[in-house]
């Protein structure tokens, strides 16, 4: 049973699967470039390491709630969105089985109608 079949959204909720980040870049000269992000040190410096982040800001919804639909009739199953970037810097992701610890986010994320910030149009990234 697909998982939009197992649940029903309370709400204003939207489920989006996540775009899975890609690990590294490899130049055309072959150089491996592993995925960084901005740190700041205990002294307050900006500077580089390696990102634990793996997915991206973007994905596909899932499932709506009828709230969520109502308050957001520009987007619809199957769009292609943008989500808030402070959605993924907490632990209140949604797994669809919450009778096992989580070890590893699965990609799906639940959040309200209000984090969804764009649509992204003609399927692109």
């Amino acid at each position: 049973m697909a998982l939009e079949e197992r649940i029903t959204l309370l709400g204003d909720r939207v489920l989006i699967k996540l775009d899975k980040a890609v690990d590294h870049t490899l130049t055309e000269s072959g150089i491996l470039l592993p995925r960084t992000e901005l740190a700041e040190t205990d002294g307050g410096k900006l500077t580089t390491r390696l990102s634990n982040k793996n997915h991206l800001p973007q994905g596909t919804i899932i499932l709506m709630s009828a709230k969520a639909q109502e308050l957001l009739p520009e987007v619809a199953l199957q769009d292609r969105v943008y989500v808030a970037d402070h959605a993924l810097n907490t632990s209140n992701y949604f797994y669809p089985d919450r009778t096992k610890l989580v070890q590893e986010f699965e990609g799906y994320i639940c959040i309200p109608h209000i984090l969804i910030e764009a649509k992204l149009n003609n399927g692109s990234n």
